[in-house]
């Protein structure tokens, strides 16, 4: 009679998907919300409720980051939409320097559509059709909202320089 083994299924634990990707998160985050402290906040919201759904959901290893991102992007839709206007540069102490407190203050005049969109885009490194799918649009529309806040966010030139 011959043995029969079972392998667990091959994939990785909770806590290597958030150390692989929690820096991701955190930035995706920042962009979204515009303010590093509560960008902290939310990032331990997204990695609690992940927590809690990964058992469930057990994306594969080549997908966990898309997998985190739409949680994230879930926890973020949910919240009171962040602050839109203007604010003067280094109200916020980043630690990261003026040119990001900066990029973060014209990011602040984006809507959450296109926050999230540049966020998945820079952040995590994702492409447009997996843009599309976590916020429910096609690539093609995807492209644009990351290409208009690109364009808000990226300094201006003054002419004659």
């Amino acid at each position: 009679m011959a043995t029969v083994t079972v392998e667990a299924p091959v994939g990785l634990t909770f806590d290597e998907v958030r150390r692989l990707h929690a820096v991701a998160i955190h930035r995706l985050c920042v962009l979204a919300l515009g303010h590093p402290g509560a960008a902290e906040a939310a990032t331990g919201l997204v990695l609690n409720v992940a927590a809690g759904a990964y058992e469930v959901d057990r994306p594969p290893p080549s997908t966990a980051l898309r997998w985190l991102c739409g949680v994230a992007c879930d926890v973020l839709g949910e919240g009171p939409p962040p602050r839109r206007g203007r604010r003067a540069p280094g109200a916020v102490a980043t630690g990261w320097g003026l040119d990001v407190d900066a990029a973060l203050v014209r990011a602040s005049t984006l809507g959450m559509r296109e926050r999230l969109a540049a966020g998945l885009r820079c952040a995590a490194g994702l492409d447009y059709a997996e843009i599309g799918e976590i916020l429910g649009i096609r690539a093609d529309a995807a492209r644009a909202a990351c290409a208009r806040a690109m364009r808000r966010v990226q300094p201006r030139r003054r002419r004659g320089r």
